[in-house]
């Protein structure tokens, strides 16, 4: 049986990472939790690089109008109401269950949103579920609807073991879905835009902190490197290359441990008006 105790540590390291991660930028985000980077044994930076300033990404453009395609959008909210009401009823209703040993577990839809993430006029639907019968861990999943009948964007069904679902928000009404992973000494973030059915990465973040010791292991600093596309930057280009890049103002996490149950039942409200 896995001990209270090693759960607790798992727990804490994905608290921390998050933590991490949006304490590195200045863009407004829900919550603004303290940065913690544990101590450990050092670790080799990438490889150097000058400080350059990266090329602003190509962003793709969408030309795709749905509806002169003749597509309803009563049967793209009919179809989503049904796949909604479908996961209910394979993995149930949201809600956060109690181990024998006092750990918490995720079970059933947690959550759910209509984003329009290439502001087309035609939402996606994103979806959030438990899948593990042990651990508080879920998973994401974003469905299209496309040539009469919904899809699932395969490549984005991510394990949340980073607590969370980071989107980010642009000026000009595009919505960018992130995919985070790493650890307390090196974590990567890769955003993504939707360009008809497939997800197109238009840029990649990393932080890298590097552990400096003596001779005989005694910490003497940190050192922090940021890296857009690759690209060894400064602290503040790296705090504002979604905004600079990507026309990011807002940037918002989907917790898993919110017990935003509420969403799902929303959504199915909206849906079930407007089909």
């Amino acid at each position: 049986m896995r001990s209270v105790k090693n759960v607790g540590i798992v727990i804490v390291c994905l608290i921390v990472l998050m933590c991490f991660v949006t304490s590195c930028f200045g863009i407004p985000f829900s919550t603004s939790p303290a940065k913690d980077v544990s101590k450990g044994t050092t670790k080799q930076s990438p490889t150097e690089s000058q400080t350059i300033e990266p090329e602003a990404p190509v962003m793709p453009e969408v030309e795709v109008d749905k509806e002169q395609e003749g597509i309803s959008l009563s049967d793209v909210y009919a179809a989503y109401y049904e796949l909604l009401t479908a996961a209910i009823n394979e993995y149930g209703a949201g809600a956060m269950l109690t181990n024998t040993d006092g750990s918490p577990q995720i079970k059933g839809v947690i959550y759910a949103e209509l984003i329009d993430f290439n502001n087309d006029g035609v939402p996606e639907l994103l979806f959030m579920y438990g899948y593990d019968d042990f651990f508080a861990s879920a998973v994401c999943v974003v469905y299209t609807y496309t040539s009469g009948a919904v899809k699932q964007l395969g490549n984005y069904m991510q394990y949340l073991n980073h607590a969370g679902v980071d989107i980010a928000e642009s000026q000009n009404g595009t919505a960018y879905l992130c995919y985070i992973e790493g650890d307390s000494f090196e974590v990567s973030l890769q955003y993504y835009t939707l360009v008809g059915d497939d997800w197109i990465e238009v840029l990649s973040l990393a932080i890298f902190d590097e552990e400096i010791y003596d001779d005989d292991w005694e910490w003497i600093e940190d050192i922090t490197s940021w890296y857009v596309d690759g690209n060894e930057v400064s602290e503040e280009e790296y705090a504002s290359a979604l905004e600079t890049y990507l026309g990011v103002i807002n940037r918002r996490m989907i917790n898993i441990f919110d017990e935003n149950y509420e969403t799902v039942t929303d959504v199915l409200t909206t849906l079930e008006t407007l089909m």
